[in-house]
C-alpha cells in the first residue's frame, strides 16, 4: 500500500522530481506504534505538485499480537479527474488507499492474520480492494505455512507497488528440519513451496513450484539445491522484453514473447561461504526455461573482512535469455510477424567499500556497471551515529552514460539527513 520509493519520481516516466520537503514521524507510545509522514513535491513537465501523506497506527494486544489502521493519501494540485477511465494516469487525480489488518502469535508455534485494502481513483470503479489471510505453523523439527490473496483488477495503490492485479492467488510451503550437534552435517531441509496464481474468473494463469534441500555444514557453510517447475499463461497481446528501437510508442524489433501457454523448467544452486571468515564468498547459479527459449544466470560475490574496521565486497551477475525463431502467424500478407532467433545478455558488476571507522562513525562506498544499458553508478554514504536512535547521513550520488569519450552525467544528487529520537 506505500512504498517510499515512489515519493520524487514522476508517474509516467519514474523520472526524478524535486522534493520540496516534508516530515516524518514514528515511535512508540505505550502499547500503540504510530508512523506518519507528509511530504510535497515539486513539478515537472507532466506531473504538477503533490502532496504524499501516510498515517499508520498500530496496537499491541495480548502477548505476541496486534492490530492496525492504515491511510495512504496522494494529492495534486490540480484538477481531479481523468481524461480516459481506463487509464489511471492519463490526467491529474488524487489517490488514496485504505486498509487495516491484525497479526496474532498464539500456542508458542502458531501464527495467523490479514489485511483489507482499497483504494480510491477518479474513473475506476469495482474490484479496487485486495485482501489477504495467512497461517504459519514452526518448531524445531516442521515448517508449514498457507496464504491466500485476492487483488482486485482496479486495485491501484499510486503511492505503493503492486506486481499484478487482477488474480486470486493460493500459496503453501512445507519443509522438514534435522538437526546434529556432532556431525559435519549440522543441518539438512527438505523443503517445497507452491504459488497458484488464478485470474478473476478462477482460471489458472500461472502455477510455481519449487522443491529444493538446504545442506548447513559445520564450517558454516550452505548449500541449497533445488528443482523448479513452472507454468505460466499470456493472453492478449505479447508479452515484451525489449523494444530495440527505443521508442515506447512503437513496437521496434521487439523481443516479445507471443500468447500462448508455457511450461519451463528451471534448476537453482547456491553456495554460501562463511561470512564470518577473513575471506568468504557465494556463488547462485540458476537454469533452464524461459517459455519457449532458454535462461542462464550466474551471480558471483567475494567479500574480504581486511580488518575489524574494513569490508571490501565484488560481485559479479551475469544473465542470458535465448529465444527461437518464430514463424509468421499473421494472415495478412504485408504484415510479417516472423522473428528470428533472438539473444540479450546482461552483465551487472559491483563493488562496495564498507569502514567502521569507530562504533558510530561509518562509511560506505557503492559502484555499479551495467553493460546492457552502459551505465555506472556510484553511491557514497557517511554515517554519524551522534546518539542511540540519531543519525547524520551524509550521501552523495552520481550516474553516468559511459558509452563513448567523454562520459556524459545522467544525474547526481548530493543529501544531508538528519534524525532524532525524542523520548517521552
Amino acid at each position: 500500500p506505500f512504498f517510499s520509493r515512489r515519493v520524487g519520481l514522476a508517474a509516467t516516466s519514474s523520472a526524478p522530481v524535486p522534493i520540496m520537503g516534508g516530515v516524518k514521524l514514528a515511535g512508540r507510545v505505550g502499547r500503540y506504534n504510530l508512523g506518519f509522514l507528509t511530504v510535497n513535491t515539486d513539478s515537472d513537465v507532466d506531473t504538477p505538485q503533490t502532496n504524499f501523506t501516510v498515517l499508520r497506527v498500530s496496537r499491541d494486544i495480548l502477548t505476541r499480537s496486534n492490530v492496525g489502521l492504515l491511510g495512504v493519501s496522494k494529492e495534486p494540485v490540480g484538477r481531479d479527474s481523468l481524461g480516459d477511465p481506463n487509464d489511471p494516469e492519463d490526467d491529474i487525480h488524487s489517490n488514496r488507499t485504505y486498509g487495516a489488518d491484525m497479526n496474532f502469535s498464539v500456542l508458542q508455534n502458531f501464527k495467523f492474520g490479514g489485511s483489507i485494502l482499497e483504494t480510491r481513483t477518479p474513473g475506476l470503479g469495482g474490484g479496487r480492494g485486495a485482501g489477504n489471510a495467512y497461517a504459519t505453523w514452526t518448531n524445531d523439527t516442521w515448517r508449514m505455512e498457507l496464504y491466500y490473496r485476492d487483488i482486485g483488477t482496479n486495485f491501484n495503490p499510486e503511492a505503493g507497488f503492486v506486481q499484478r492485479t487482477g488474480i486470486e492467488e493460493v500459496e503453501t510451503a512445507l519443509g522438514w528440519s534435522w538437526r546434529s550437534d556432532t556431525a559435519l552435517l549440522r543441518h539438512l531441509e527438505p523443503h517445497t513451496r507452491f504459488i497458484y496464481t488464478m485470474d478473476q474468473d478462477r482460471q489458472l494463469a500461472t502455477r510455481r513450484q519449487h522443491w529444493g534441500t538446504t545442506f548447513e555444514f559445520r564450517n558454516g557453510s550452505e548449500i541449497e539445491v533445488a528443482y523448479n517447475p513452472l507454468f505460466d499463461k499470456i493472453v492478449g497481446d505479447p508479452f515484451v522484453l525489449r523494444d530495440d528501437d527505443g521508442d515506447p510508442n512503437t513496437r521496434g524489433d521487439n523481443v516479445e514473447i507471443r500468447p500462448g501457454a508455457y511450461h519451463p523448467t528451471q534448476w537453482l544452486v547456491l553456495y554460501q561461504g562463511d561470512a564470518s571468515r577473513v575471506l568468504s564468498g557465494s556463488t547462485f547459479i540458476e537454469f533452464g526455461g524461459f517459455f519457449d527459449g532458454r535462461y542462464r544466470s550466474i551471480d558471483v560475490n567475494g567479500t574480504a573482512r581486511i580488518s575489524k574496521h574494513v569490508r571490501t565486497v565484488l560481485g559479479v551477475n551475469h544473465t542470458a535469455i535465448d529465444l527461437p525463431s518464430r514463424p509468421d502467424d499473421d494472415p495478412d500478407p504485408l504484415i510479417s510477424t516472423a522473428a528470428g532467433p533472438s539473444q540479450f545478455n546482461t552483465t551487472l558488476i559491483q563493488g562496495r567499500l564498507g569502514v567502521g571507522f569507530t562504533t558510530r562513525i561509518f562509511f560506505d562506498a557503492l559502484l555499479q556497471y551495467n553493460t546492457a544499458i552502459e551505465d555506472f553508478s556510484s553511491n557514497l554514504r557517511f554515517n554519524y551515529k551522534y546518539r542511540p536512535g540519531s543519525d547524520i547521513y551524509v550521501v552523495y550520488n552520481e550516474r553516468r552514460d559511459i558509452e563513448g569519450v567523454p562520459t556524459d552525467k545522467l544525474d547526481r544528487s548530493f543529501t544531508i539527513k538528519w534524525t532524532y529520537l525524542m523520548a517521552f
